[in-house]
């Protein structure tokens, strides 16, 4: 790199305020400000600057190992912060350890407030000297050097310059500004960046900005930006491929790897992210390319890097290439699976873009240069379809394999750096959920599979895909006089050790498949359909929890009716065998689809029931009027409703589901307490309402966003206390990265609270059920001793809190020399205070000095006790109560 690249004078504040600026503006007038930023600066050289402004880009600076909570011990000795403020800057998202006035959340707005009344004014410090700190910074190879670098920052720098120095150290700027930045530069910059990955190299090329450039904007050895596969909702996706001519591969569940092929022996692997990875995978996979390339002298090629399981002849779950390419991992190894080929030097010389070119040029070239390796360098194998019923086809055929999935690819596509478009779409069980409420089916035949999920021993460890059905009527006395419909099957959707113990459970009732069942309807299967196995007894067989994306008509089943690409939830072992889903409700759902619904209905039981030997089971059969929606799917109107507190004011609910309450209650009381509801997902929700957090809608939510999922419960008990509830583990059913790592700290491994009181007897019970027997009856000891009514009402109010169990197994005995206080009556207020204390946090109090006491609690004169008991004073248990 050349120096006059990183020589910049403009002082850094400039530069800081100018991001103040963007930070507090949005949409065009943010694009405008970037592009009169760039045009009536003087600056010759913008790189230096730009680095600064979007260092997630900033591919050439290496890590700086520096995160929030290092950086807050840094700064707390740096400048000597008194203990209240470095615990604030430590636990930055506790808005309990903050300081009058700070607000809790962010680590940058609350280091700003600490700091702003303790550091000096700006001197004037260049970018270029902030640059050249940084490239220190990155360098530095102890925590003394770094704490060194600073140090000198701190030093020279005002409140203002060290707010933006430490969002460029955590790469997190919040400017919203990454794309608009390169873009209003110059129009042909993000594309530069998308395909050589180098900022520095996009500024070389536009050093002037008139300048027209060549085809080729990308440069061998950096590393392009991957062209990605969208997602589509079913019925878009069935649209985009009406008479459309495609490629459909095997989605592999590996590591995106690009290859950076010279014949000379220069290979360079690459990942999606644009991390070099050349001396993790070059080991393993250097030769072998260098071995069956061919005709070129150098290529670029792209495709997924797996594992390979050589017992099971299958690939690896995900996650294992690092350690199979660093170990020699025995029966493993890894295999690249090509499927794009982007550019070519001929043996030549000639150089040859090819991302412009068709997907279908690509595939011949790359198969003129590639040679299969088996189970260690493939090309990805692909078949030409026309039309979504082909596509489909193949993709109920991977779902059985239990393959990941299909990509889908226009024929015509050229490669696109960074572009996730419908030119390519990839296709996965879990994207389809137009059925977002499970079906329950039992199980009612059996298909020998293939690959590894086949077991070692007897023809019924072969079995791995199941015929499902429904009933149309149940015989409790007699099963076999029950009739179940079969209506699909399904091969995916659970791991090998649940396949084998379903194996295990199921192995008594398979018979050999020659005719239909007494159970079944008169059905002759055609050879797709007909089951290598029945099950003997429908009430011996198991229920499987479905989603599919739709129920489509078939002649196939003698159901009429088939599911479209289904795939096993969950195995419900929970459930009996007579609770499946029946025919009358799967028409219901398939009237609903006809009419527009895509949800279906609310569990309606409306199987015939007969003879019923020990209980009523005549279940009643609720049905909708045409045309309505069901209730349990409409906005709830709350138009009247004057909001009476606001204990959710600025919160935003989604309620999914929930089980057990009335829906239309729930919202009705959001809106009564100042909150707002909605009916689907939006960037503005802040709180996922849902009973289960298996349904695929609630599942697709957590993938794409990672959010806290909370129960109902969560929502009823805020209302209930009047107060928005602080989180706790039972309240949640899926907790996000930041809610996982404060309950990791806030709470022990019981799901009690170090800091949150409890508000009953009843809610300390529930949390102690997950105790160890001894403790547990420590507790119930504890709550059952009637200590609690002893107390006056006015010590109860200002002293009972129950954060933790602090003084399980421990006994003490309260010693304290002087006489109680004649205005309460002669009783010792003081001593009966510490024994609420002890008792509260677990711990037992005895009246005198008895054998089996711990701990002498000193509340008088310092006196020499005859005991092996410890000896602790009112210091001691307030501190063991406080941490």
């Amino acid at each position: 790199m050349g120096e006059a690249d990183n020589k910049c004078s403009v002082p850094f504040i400039r530069i800081c305020d100018f991001m103040e600026k963007l930070s507090g503006i949005k949409g065009k007038r943010k694009t405008q400000a970037l592009k009169e930023f760039f045009e009536h600066s003087k600056v010759t050289n913008f790189f230096p600057i730009v680095r600064l402004m979007i260092p997630n880009f900033d591919m050439e600076r290496g890590q700086y190992g520096l995160k929030e909570v290092t950086l807050a011990k840094y700064y707390a000795e740096l400048l000597s912060l008194p203990n209240r403020e470095k615990e604030a800057l430590i636990h930055f998202k506790d808005p309990k350890k903050q300081l009058p006035g700070c607000p809790a959340g962010g680590f940058v707005e609350v280091l700003e407030f600490i700091i702003r009344n303790r550091v000096g004014d700006s001197q004037n410090l260049t970018v270029e000297e902030i640059n050249a700190y940084l490239d220190d910074l990155a360098n530095a190879l102890d925590k003394p050097a770094k704490k060194k670098i600073l140090s000198e920052l701190v030093r020279r720098m005002s409140a203002i310059e060290q707010k933006w120095l430490v969002k460029i150290i955590l790469k997190d700027m919040k400017l919203g500004t990454h794309e608009k930045l390169l873009s209003s530069f110059h129009d042909k910059a993000l594309e530069i960046y998308y395909n050589t990955n180098n900022l520095r190299e996009v500024f070389t090329k536009l050093k002037d900005k008139n300048i027209e450039l060549g085809v080729q904007l990308f440069t061998w050895g950096q590393p392009i930006r991957p062209m990605l596969a969208g997602r589509k909702p079913f019925q878009e996706l069935k649209k985009l491929l009406i008479n459309q001519e495609v490629y459909v591969e095997t989605k592999f569940d590996g590591e995106r790897i690009q290859c950076h092929y010279c014949s000379d022996g220069n290979i360079k692997f690459f990942s999606r992210n644009a991390v070099d990875y050349t001396m993790m995978y070059g080991r393993s996979l250097r030769e072998l390319i260098l071995e069956n390339v061919h005709g070129v002298n150098a290529c670029i090629l792209d495709g997924e890097l797996i594992v390979w399981d050589l017992g099971l002849d299958a690939p690896a779950s995900f996650g294992q290439n690092k350690t199979v390419a660093n170990e020699n991992t025995p029966g493993k190894c890894l295999c690249y699976m090509v499927f794009d080929i982007l550019y070519i030097e001929t043996a030549d010389g000639t150089k040859h873009d090819l991302m412009p070119k068709p997907l279908s040029d690509r595939k011949q070239i790359l198969d003129k240069t590639l040679t299969d390796v088996p189970k260690r360098l493939e090309k990805v194998k692909f078949s030409q379809v026309k039309g979504s019923k082909m596509v489909f086809d193949q993709f109920n055929v991977a779902i059985e394999r239990n393959e990941e999935g299909l990509i889908i690819k226009r024929v015509d596509s050229p490669y696109i750096p960074d572009d996730r478009s419908s030119l390519w779409l990839k296709m996965k069980s879990d994207y389809f959920d137009g059925l977002s409420d499970s079906l329950d089916f039992l199980i009612v035949g059996g298909y020998y599979g293939s690959g590894h999920r086949t077991g070692d021993g007897d023809e019924f460890d072969h079995i791995t895909v199941f015929l499902l059905a429904s009933p149309s009527k149940i015989d409790l006395k007699d099963p076999l006089k029950s009739k179940f419909v079969p209506i699909t099957k399904v091969g995916t959707g659970y791991s090998i050790p649940e396949l084998g113990e379903l194996r295990r459970r199921l192995r008594d009732q398979w018979k050999p498949f020659r005719q239909s069942p007494p159970y079944w309807p008169k059905w002759v299967p055609g050879p797709g359909e007909r089951p290598d196995y029945f099950i003997n007894d429908p009430s011996k067989s198991v229920i499987l929890e479905v989603k599919a994306a739709e129920i489509v008509p078939s002649e196939k089943f003698p159901s009429n009716n088939t599911l479209r690409f289904p795939k096993v939830a969950r195995i419900r072992y929970d459930k009996n065998w007579d609770q499946a889903t029946s025919m009358t409700e799967v028409q219901t759902i398939i009237d609903s689809f006809k009419r527009g619904i895509t949800e279906p209905t609310a569990r309606i039981d409306a199987v015939q029931i007969e003879d019923e030997p020990t209980r009523k089971r005549k279940r009643e059969i609720k049905t909708i009027p045409k045309g309505q929606v069901m209730p349990q799917f409409m906005d709830t109107d709350t138009s009247e409703i004057i909001p009476t507190s606001a204990i959710f004011d600025g919160c935003e609910f989604f309620i999914v589901s929930c089980r057990g309450y009335d829906k239309s209650d729930l919202e009705i009381k959001i809106v009564e307490n100042g909150g707002r509801k909605v009916q689907n997902y939006l960037p503005t929700v802040t709180h996922i309402i849902a009973s289960d957090s298996s349904s695929m809608k609630v599942r697709n939510l957590i993938e794409k966003y990672g959010l806290d999922i909370l129960s109902p419960d969560w929502l009823v008990d805020c209302v209930k206390y009047q107060e928005k509830m602080e989180l706790r583990p039972k309240y949640v059913l899926h907790a996000s990265d930041e809610t996982r790592n404060y309950f990791e700290k806030e709470f022990t491994k019981y799901g009690d609270s170090l800091s949150i009181p409890y508000r009953s007897v009843d809610e300390l019970l529930e949390i102690a059920k997950n105790f160890p027997e001894r403790e547990l009856n420590q507790v119930k000891k504890t709550i059952e001793s009637n200590w609690w009514n002893r107390i006056p009402e006015e010590i109860k109010a200002n002293v009972f809190r129950i954060p933790a169990y602090k003084f399980l197994s421990k006994v003490f005995f309260i010693y304290k020399s002087d006489l109680p206080d004649p205005l309460f009556n002669g009783r010792d207020l003081w001593v009966e205070l510490y024994q609420l204390k002890i008792e509260a946090h677990g711990g037992e109090v005895r009246n005198g000095l008895t054998k089996d006491v711990t701990h002498i609690l000193n509340l008088g004169q310092r006196i020499r006790f005859e005991s092996k008991a410890e000896v602790v004073d009112a210091q001691w248990i307030n501190q063991m109560i406080a941490h």
